[in-house]
């Protein structure tokens, strides 16, 4: 086959022209001081030194002085020093000391080709931001998730935004997370449905959900909404209708954001849509909930709209329902498609994706947009969803604080952190927003490495040229891999190339004096300016293979390729939604302050109804279960019930003998300690009588006969817990007790009332003596007096004192509880008779001055 064009074996290399023009002492040095010569001229002085032992001390002596030449020259550092290696950094000079700063490299990004050189970029550099270009099998994506490995090594977050939708992408990223311990960080916004039914209920979960109206103001979510609009520059009226539109929903969305702070309403996309009709914008006017400058801005809008009449209401005229609708129906294809087809995304109340937390709290979050399922507008729409999103992230971060400490102005922002937060927009062309530039403008001062990948710059320039060209100015480090394309993305990149000066043979000369003939270099050397990239170069890179441009240098290699091992399961992390309380339950929670402060001043009502969390008093828990005590309770008898209580104490254990270490026992109330004897009764004063009959009247062994006897009118004989207890003769008109004394018994039962109170449940009925009619009998007086005296023994009285005041306790509730039965009401003359005298009987007993008369 004839070629016309030029066969590959014709070609000149351009190595073979270009010549070193340098002068010989300096490429002298240079060659010195090449690892390959140092290394052979060690070896020649060593294998000297070894064989002529005589030149040993000179081959030493020309060894250090060769050593001198590698020492002079300064090492060839592509990008920046790693910081782990603690060197300086040649590349980085003080511009205060004119001498190298330390070494700050913390990202790793490859190796230089020539010689395998690590190449590393300090945290200042990455957040300069890099464009990545490369055709489809450049290794763009591989070298894309390499990158997301310096960001599980700083533990920090990243968030990759793919838009092609490549599922092994998120393989790859989750099994990394999963390596680094962080999938519990991991977070998927999964727009691929398989062309599934997504309304339908699924045993597996496609995607976390994700809520962009959730937080943020009315402005920002109202330019949300507008991005997301057809351009509607038609030539047609498209502008007008758009603008009414945009109107429409500038009026709708403060309303809304009002009732979202209020707490009355959880806004989503479906709660959008369900408010754009009149009837429900009506309600918004209505609410209390919406501020009155927007129902003023409610009213203003709906008085624009020809055929409006306020004070028709609900029954407007048709014209007016035309033209609502005319730009309601502006948002009817968006919201539907982010309602119905992205519904298990976008509909929900409660977002397991938060653009704040992911980037505050470090998280991992991957989007994976349908590049083959969805339109190219729709598909630009849900990148713009995410990117709005991270912007109005970064717009939040910024800060509005101007006045204050330099801690609350400048050190509070949550974006101050000493590794950056990883971004990355994949195939950035197809869903590339307006605005996007200021991202990168912003970003750094932020703390952001945004990194903006694609194929070439056509798919940049269809959405926006300016907007692309923004960009690359705001990215200091381009990576370009390769590529194809030879219009508008060579010349981009070969106008960010430069050109270079370099000395090339000029021609070569016919050897007409050879034997066999030929051509020789010619004698003369030409410089000539020349551009530093070449496209064959870009198209011949392999896999991996790169160009980086970083601050005017060009440095051709690989870039790194982590390739992490894949997983063997892959799961979502599922999340569990609270919905906020209502405003009546967090009414209901409300705590007055002020009251319990006042009532701590009352000590009955501030220690009223307080159970004592104590398991020694677990025993009441079945006390009130019995007949006697529901009976003592029914009658407001407290200090029946006190006596119940304290008998149950005294003989009820709550812990096991035996169950503490050392042979000790344990137990609950006084039946864990040593039963104590019925105390001797002191002798009383001369001159209290009255306490010495007292004391005598309690130490007798009382008739058990009376027991379970009801009161009526043919018994009147003074009856209590303690049985048939008579009470002491008293002196006429003077009490038993003293004043202080009945105080001080009057204080022990107020300070009593709470344990009284925790007497719910124990059935005692075997603590009381047995009734003929199956009610609890008296209780045993020597049995409650032992029990007393012990309590006050315990509580450091000595015992004689503690035998008093059990004494008195008795006595008190013997009197409290003393009463006759109310009289039966006569029914024959028996009855008549038995009830006139048991009146005599009354009169004779109150008319006495001395003890009561016995029946």
């Amino acid at each position: 086959m004839s070629i016309q064009g030029v066969d590959k074996r014709n070609e000149i290399s351009r190595e073979r022209l270009i010549r070193d023009t340098r002068p010989f002492f300096l490429r002298l040095l240079a060659g010195l001081g090449a690892p390959f010569a140092v290394a052979v001229a060690g070896l020649v002085l060593c294998v000297i030194a070894v064989f002529v032992p005589a030149l040993a001390d000179v081959c030493l002596l020309v060894g250090l002085l060769y050593a001198l030449i590698p020492r002079r020259g300064v090492e060839d550092v592509p990008f920046r020093v790693p910081k782990y290696s603690g060197g300086v950094d040649p590349n980085e000079i003080d511009s205060k000391t004119g001498k190298p700063k330390r070494g700050r490299g913390i990202a790793f990004m490859g190796n230089r080709g020539q010689d395998d050189a690590e190449c590393w970029g300090a945290d200042t550099d990455v957040k300069r931001h890099w464009f990545f270009l490369g055709s489809t099998g450049a290794g763009k994506t591989e070298g894309l998730v390499s990158m997301c490995i310096n960001a599980f090594i700083w533990v920090s977050g990243l968030l990759y935004t793919d838009g092609k939708g490549d599922v092994s992408l998120y393989g790859k990223l989750f099994s990394s997370a999963r390596i680094f311990g962080r999938e519990d960080d991991f977070l998927l916004l999964n727009f691929m449905t398989g062309n599934a039914d997504t309304q339908r209920k699924r045993s597996d979960k496609l995607s976390n959900n994700y809520n962009p109206f959730v937080d943020g103001n009315a402005a920002s979510k109202t330019q949300l909404l507008v991005n997301l609009m057809d351009s509607g520059g038609d030539g047609k009226g498209g502008d007008v209708w758009k603008g009414r539109a945009i109107s429409f929903i500038a009026t709708v969305m403060p309303a809304l954001i009002d009732k979202r702070d209020a707490g009355s309403l959880l806004l989503h996309v479906g709660r959008i849509r369900e408010y754009l009709p009149f009837l429900k914008l009506l309600e918004l006017l209505r609410d209390p909930d919406v501020l009155q400058d927007n129902k003023t801005r409610i009213n203003a809008f709906l008085l624009d709209v020809p055929g409006y009449r306020a004070d028709k209401g609900e029954q407007q005229a048709n014209t007016f329902f035309e033209q609502y609708g005319y730009q309601q129906m502006q948002f009817t294809r968006i919201l539907s498609s982010l309602a119905d087809t992205y519904g298990h995304i976008f509909k929900t109340e409660q977002a397991e994706i938060d653009m704040r937390d992911v980037v505050v709290n470090r998280r991992i979050l991957v989007t994976l947009l349908p590049a083959l399922e969805s339109s190219r507008p729709e598909l630009g729409n849900l990148g713009k969803i995410v990117v709005a999103g991270v912007k109005g992230m970064m717009g939040s971060n910024l800060g509005n604080i101007v006045e204050g400490s330099k801690r609350s102005v400048l050190d509070a922002r949550a974006t101050n952190a000493p590794t950056p937060f990883l971004t990355i927009f994949d195939e950035h062309g197809y869903y590339l927003t307006e605005d996007t530039a200021l991202m990168w403008a912003q970003a750094r001062s932020l703390g952001f490495w945004l990194i903006s990948a694609g194929q070439d710059l056509q798919a940049y320039f269809r959405t926006s040229k300016e907007e692309t060209k923004a960009i690359l100015g705001s990215s200091n480090t381009k990576v370009i891999g390769k590529v194809e394309d030879p219009t508008e993305t060579w010349e981009m990149i070969q106008a960010m190339g430069g050109e270079a000066l370099i000395s090339t043979l000029s021609d070569y000369d016919l050897d007409v004096d050879g034997v066999a003939g030929g051509y020789m270099e010619g004698t003369s050397v030409k410089v000539e300016r020349v551009k530093r990239i070449d496209l064959q170069d870009l198209q011949r890179q392999v896999e991996g293979e790169v160009h980086m441009l970083f601050g005017g240098d060009i440095i051709r290699g690989r870039i790194f390729y982590a390739d992490p091992p894949s997983t063997s399961e892959f799961r979502l992390n599922h999340f569990i939604k609270v919905l906020p309380p209502s405003t009546e339950g967090i009414l209901s929670l409300k705590i007055d302050a002020r009251r319990y402060i006042d009532q701590l001043h009352e000590p009955e009502i501030a220690f009223a109804n307080q159970r004592p969390d104590d398991p020694y008093f677990s025993y009441a828990a079945d006390l009130l279960r019995a007949p006697g005590v529901q009976k003592y309770k029914g009658n407001r008898q407290g200090a029946e019930l006190g006596v119940c209580l304290l008998t149950g104490f005294q003989t009820t254990p709550v812990i096991n003998r035996g169950a503490v270490s050392g042979g000790g026992s344990a137990g609950g109330g006084l039946n864990a300690q040593p039963q104590p004897q019925p105390q001797p009764q002191p002798q009383p004063q001369s001159e209290e009588e009255n306490s010495a009959v007292v004391s005598a009247s309690l130490t007798q062994r009382v008739d058990d006969g009376a027991a379970g006897e009801y009161f009526d009118a043919a018994n009147l004989e003074t009856t209590s817990v303690f049985a048939a207890v008579k009470p002491s003769p008293a002196v006429p008109g003077q009490p038993v007790f003293s004043a202080e004394e009945s105080a001080l018994y009057a204080a022990t039962a107020v300070a009593a009332s709470s344990l009284v109170d925790v007497a719910v449940a124990k059935d005692i009925s075997s603590l009381f003596m047995d009734s003929q009619n199956g009610e609890p009998g008296p209780l045993d007086i020597e049995y409650t007096h032992a029990g007393l005296t012990a309590l006050g023994q315990a509580l450091g009285g000595t015992s004689a004192a503690a035998s008093a005041a059990a004494d008195a306790m008795i006595i008190t509730a013997a009197e409290a509880t003393s009463y006759p039965a109310p009289p039966t009401p006569p029914s024959s003359d028996v009855a008549s008779t038995r009830m006139q005298s048991a009146m005599d009987e009354l009169e004779a007993l109150l008319g006495s001055s001395g003890a009561p008369n016995e029946l």
